[in-house]
């Protein structure tokens, strides 16, 4: 028989990852029920979006799945924008064009730079990548979390393909912070490690100074505003 505080344990684990699924999957689930989900997904040979951009999230994601899914947007005639044209679009300043589409990538698996960005150069289109700063490391080899590394990072801005931005400081959740959140397609522990080392009480409890530094870390390695 379970220890008490075991079993309390793993009823809030499970009550957790029930939380998380649905708040990730949750709103999809209802624009399903209530006819908002898009277009994009529920036709052959879609019509134009009537100014709307779908966005589409992938995390770490296998070489036929993304092969399949850019071929249905090439197929149909949709272009890919990143994360400034779609700020211009919402701010009103530059519509967007008709059936144009968002891809992001978050958390910063190794897939996004061996996997996504080739991919994503031969058929001629553009992602928006959120990664944590205070997670990548500055190594020669591949590394062992299973995260791209920082030159791996650089090349990726470089290339013109995925534009890297800010996803916090080392994955924590904005509702409840400073709540850790798993990373998808990398080595738990090693992360867990991580985010305990030379941990800055102030800025983990400063939801706004951890923000900062993310940003200001990124600009710093990938010499970009």
């Amino acid at each position: 028989m379970r220890p008490r505080a075991s079993a309390d344990d793993a009823g809030m684990g499970a009550r957790r990852f029930l939380r998380d699924r649905w708040e990730k999957n949750g709103p999809a689930a209802v624009s399903l029920l209530t006819g908002g989900f898009n277009r994009v997904l529920l036709h052959p040979d879609p019509a134009d979006l009537g100014g709307g951009v779908p966005v589409f999230c992938y995390h770490d994601v296998t070489r036929e799945r993304l092969a399949r899914d850019l071929r249905f947007l090439r197929r149909n005639g949709y272009v890919t924008l990143g994360a400034d044209a779609l700020t211009s679009h919402m701010r009103g300043e530059a519509p967007a064009p008709d059936r144009a589409v968002v891809l992001t990538v978050d958390d910063g698996a190794v897939s996004l730079h061996r996997v996504i960005a080739p991919m994503l150069a031969e058929a001629g289109m553009i992602a928006t990548a959120f990664v944590c700063p205070g997670l990548h490391r500055e190594l020669d080899g591949d590394d062992p979390a299973g995260l791209c590394t920082w030159s791996q990072l650089r090349a990726l801005q470089a290339g013109g393909v995925v534009d890297v931005q800010g996803h916090t400081w080392d994955h924590r959740d904005l509702r409840r912070w400073p709540e850790a959140v798993p990373l998808t397609g990398v080595d738990a522990s090693v992360i867990e490690a991580r985010r305990s080392e030379g941990v800055d009480m102030a800025r983990l409890h400063d939801r706004a100074a951890s923000l900062r530094a993310s940003r200001a870390h990124l600009e710093e390695r990938l010499d970009k505003p």
